[in-house]
């Protein structure tokens, strides 16, 4: 007798990378005698990309994503798909509130939320008002979901700053990333990228939305190139966030306002952001809200040194004066000031690299994964349902 999860993802793959990790957690529930349902926004026209989750056993469904928090269209397809399915486990990741309320009118007996972005009001630095504070979607989702887990203390916080019970709430950072050996040279990739041998590299891994603060990074960047000329900054991931590129112009006008255009790069998206990380020298976090930063982790695994904003898991894997820097968010001044310190002591960048490391709570991916596992079969046994054939 089999377990039936039936996970709402709600988006769609954007790298091979994201497959990979999604395959190993369903091979572990695949081992331990789990059924498998898979919802997606849409199929990637890479459509290879899905055939190991489909030599799994994973069955692969396609719904469209809910439009607003409470999307009756969205309730009633996940309503039936759940009914369907059979399935006594459901989970969804931040599209919630609609998936969450179509699976408990389908009487699941198990739903589990995994949060990993901040609420609206924290992500654009606004003062909460009422309705911030009410939070009814975050509040309707928690209640309605068996377990909550959160993907940083600081995402775990704002659900038990609603007065949700804290045993409700699981802490559960993304998997600490697994870092090929490159095939090619620290000195070979920064040819390839036309730096000067005698730079000093910034990089940021994110995208052209305001929350990832690329605009506070180049008013901070703009007070570094003004006092050290080797300085350059790339700035990598999508510069179309779902088709809008009005953020990107904006940047373009600043770069040419600070007159920084000669020493900033805009990479665009990259599969594989090992090799310029490992072109770099400086690893730099401005954004104004995360839950869980992966680059994040994947610059300490790679020894770089890292000035942070206080935000999502960057308070739980940094110390000041240890692995990084932590700064306040949204504030070009501390953070120029934090990227000076390093810029100007080569002894401390030295001291920095050799302290960066991910923290031991920080699972594997396969520890991750039996994490999850563990979760659902636990929740199932404690709601003592029955298991469908």
């Amino acid at each position: 007798m089999a377990h039936v999860l039936t996970h709402y993802w709600g988006s769609h793959f954007k790298s091979d990378r994201q497959v990979a990790n999604m395959e190993l957690q369903y091979q572990v529930l695949v081992d331990r005698g789990w059924d498998c349902h898979l919802v997606l926004e849409r199929e990637h026209p890479a459509s290879e990309w899905l055939a190991g989750l489909r030599k799994l056993g994973v069955k692969i469904r396609c719904l469209p994503r809910p439009r607003g928090s409470f999307d009756l269209a969205n309730i009633m397809a996940i309503r039936r798909l759940c009914i369907e399915t059979h399935c006594n486990v459901f989970h969804c990741d931040n599209m919630h509130m609609s998936p969450l309320i179509g699976a408990a009118l389908a009487g699941v007996p198990v739903r589990v939320w995994c949060k990993q972005a901040m609420n609206s009001h924290y992500e654009q630095c606004l003062v909460p008002g009422w309705r911030e504070r009410l939070a009814l979607s975050t509040r309707l989702s928690a209640l309605l979901a068996t377990r909550v887990i959160a993907v940083s203390s600081a995402v775990g916080a704002e659900v038990t700053n609603l007065g949700i019970a804290p045993t409700k709430v699981l802490v559960l950072n993304y998997p600490r990333p697994e870092i090929k050996p490159s095939l090619a040279s620290r000195e070979e990739t920064r040819r390839s990228l036309m730096i000067p041998d005698d730079s000093l590299v910034f990089v940021n891994i994110g995208r052209a939305e305001k929350v990832k603060g690329w605009d506070v990074l180049l008013k901070a960047f703009a007070k570094v190139a003004a006092m050290d000329s080797r300085s350059r900054l790339f700035l990598v991931g999508s510069q179309d966030v779902r088709g809008d590129t009005s953020f990107m112009e904006v940047l373009e006008d600043l770069i040419k306002r600070l007159g920084v255009a000669q020493r900033v790069s805009f990479t665009g998206h990259l599969t594989d952001v090992q090799a310029i990380l490992q072109a770099s020298d400086i690893f730099v976090l401005p954004s104004r809200s995360e839950g869980c930063c992966l680059a994040l982790l994947e610059a300490l695994e790679l020894s770089l040194p890292c000035v942070a904003t206080r935000v999502g898991n960057a308070t739980e894997v940094l110390q000041n004066g240890g692995a990084g820097i932590l700064v306040a968010r949204d504030d070009p001044d501390e953070l120029a000031t934090a990227l000076l310190s390093l810029v100007n002591d080569d002894r401390k960048r030295a001291e920095m690299a050799s302290h960066a490391r991910i923290p031991d709570h920080v699972p594997s991916r396969y520890r991750h994964a039996q994490i999850i596992e563990e979760l659902y079969a636990n929740l199932a046994s404690a709601k003592a349902v029955p298991h469908s054939p």
